[in-house]
């Protein structure tokens, strides 16, 4: 088994450093018989020379795109030849600095392809990626090998990336909190050729985070109106749950829609359970349930009761949110969704409840698109494995994934902050490739810019030099991921 881990990591090592070429201004010139850096999208990704990574390694490549050496056989690189390197599909193509069009990393006939049990590489834009949509969703769990999503013309899609806390709802210390700026996000998340994000939910205006400050923080927007006539105990007018707020429907589908423009997939969070569960704050939180805090009559003392099936009226209105995001974004194919951050064990029924809501909704839509569900705070893993979702985030580390579900492993449930500073570089490096060669696909739950001693302390638009230890290993064979092509037997 170990020998044969190994094997899978060299050919996949091999496949990335040839692919790096593939988005680049100079392609991937050979080194003895290894793969050179190259240049991968709008200066995205960098990589060391490996010599004999794989079947004789890259020996040279056109303007722009890359020929293999030998290739073939178990495991090598049999790429796509001539003086052009990858041919190019028709609406895109590898065509210099970023890809442009419809493109960026667009394969020509089959792609990059590798010898028996290899790889396959196709798909989605680089990081100057242009234009409309240039994800291929609505993603499905592959027919083929049931690890992975595939798109609509069957090629394996490999899901990976990094996601922050306030790349839907503003955050901050501030009433109201400093604008995000998703743009500059999509460039950071694009320079660095990810091809996924969760697009976070919280559930209260005004309520604790676990940074270290121990500082409240202000969220917005909410998806209902606040019309009083009343006053919530944040001191601003009460919510109106048959209204819905359709600024905040609007930033949902520009934010997804901006995303697919970048070739990101998107996990749109519907709650989140971390906020109830350890931030309820009923003094002046403004939950929407609470008590006195919207003008409908829902009273709701415990903020985790909402999450359960226990009160009939809440459930109603959270069936009727789910609808209206669905019906917001259904029409877009790099849609996912997620029912709920880390809730409490005690949401399981609930969250069964929202995986079967969101199947039966979607069955009459024009699109159907993979739903999933994260392990409960304190970890369940049987629970979400049982579960109807598509895909399932553990808090295993190191999930096998047998095909039962698709496996995103992300940091967030599974490796927290001070985990990931204890291992040092070489435990992180190694549990991103564990997890690709278990089948898993990982995630990095990222402060990005958000002041946080001792986890992140960023400097300007810089994240932290921990942050991007981890992040760089994530996206160290980022070419490939986002070429959305990885064909694990």
């Amino acid at each position: 088994m170990r020998r044969a881990t190994a094997a899978l990591v060299s050919m996949l090592i091999a496949a990335t450093f040839v692919a790096a070429g593939c988005n680049g201004s100079a392609g991937a010139p050979s080194g003895g018989g290894g793969a050179s850096a190259g240049s991968s999208g709008g200066g995205g990704l960098r990589d060391r020379a490996d010599a004999g990574m794989g079947a004789g390694g890259s020996t040279g490549a056109g303007a722009g795109g890359q020929m293999s050496g030998a290739g073939g056989g178990s495991g090598g690189i049999a790429g796509s030849s001539g003086s052009g390197g990858t041919a190019g599909h028709a609406t895109g193509g590898a065509n210099g600095a970023g890809g442009k069009g419809m493109g960026g990393m667009l394969s020509g006939a089959g792609g990059m392809t590798s010898g028996a049990g290899g790889m396959v590489v196709s798909g989605v834009g680089g990081a100057g990626g242009t234009g409309p949509s240039t994800t291929l969703g609505p993603l499905r769990v592959s027919t083929v090998n049931r690890r992975y999503f595939a798109d609509r013309n069957g090629k394996i899609v490999y899901l990976t990336g990094s996601h922050t806390w306030g790349n839907f709802r503003d955050r901050g210390l501030t009433d109201p909190p400093a604008p995000f700026d998703f743009n500059l996000f999509l460039d950071f998340l694009a320079s660095h050729n990810h091809n996924f994000i969760r697009l976070w939910a919280w559930e209260q205006a005004h309520s604790w985070n676990n940074n270290l400050d121990m500082l409240k923080r202000f969220f917005t927007p909410f998806p209902w109106q606040r019309t009083g006539p009343g006053t919530a105990n944040d001191g601003k007018p009460q919510f109106d749950f048959t209204k819905f707020d359709q600024s905040f429907f609007d930033r949902l589908r520009g934010r997804v829609t901006a995303a697919a423009a970048r070739g990101l997939y998107v996990s749109v969070m519907m709650f989140d359970g971390w906020d109830v569960a350890n931030a309820c704050n009923p003094a002046d939180g403004g939950f929407p349930y609470g008590p006195s805090n919207n003008v409908n009559g829902i009273s709701v003392a415990g903020c985790t009761d909402v999450q359960t099936l226990a009160i009939p009226a809440v459930t109603a209105i959270q069936d009727t949110y789910v609808k209206k995001v669905i019906d917001t974004v259904n029409d877009l194919d790099n849609v996912l969704y997620e029912i709920a951050n880390e809730p409490t064990g005690g949401a399981t029924p609930w969250q069964y409840h929202m995986i079967d809501l969101i199947k039966q909704y979607e069955a009459a839509k024009p699109n159907q698109h993979p739903v999933g569900m994260s392990t409960p705070g304190a970890g369940d893993d049987p629970a979400i494995l049982a579960s109807h979702a598509d895909w399932i985030a553990p808090v295993d580390p190191y999930m096998l994934s047998d095909g039962t579900k698709v496996v995103l492993n992300d940091t967030d449930h599974s490796l927290y902050w001070t985990t990931l500073q204890s291992i040092g570089p070489d435990g992180q490096r190694n549990w991103a490739w564990k997890t690709l060669t278990l089948g898993a696909s990982p995630l990095f739950m990222d402060p990005y810019l958000e002041v946080w001693p001792p986890r992140n302390n960023p400097s300007g638009n810089t994240p932290a030099e921990f942050a991007k230890l981890i992040d760089s290993e994530l996206r160290k064979w980022a070419p490939v991921v986002k070429a959305s092509g990885a064909k694990v037997e």
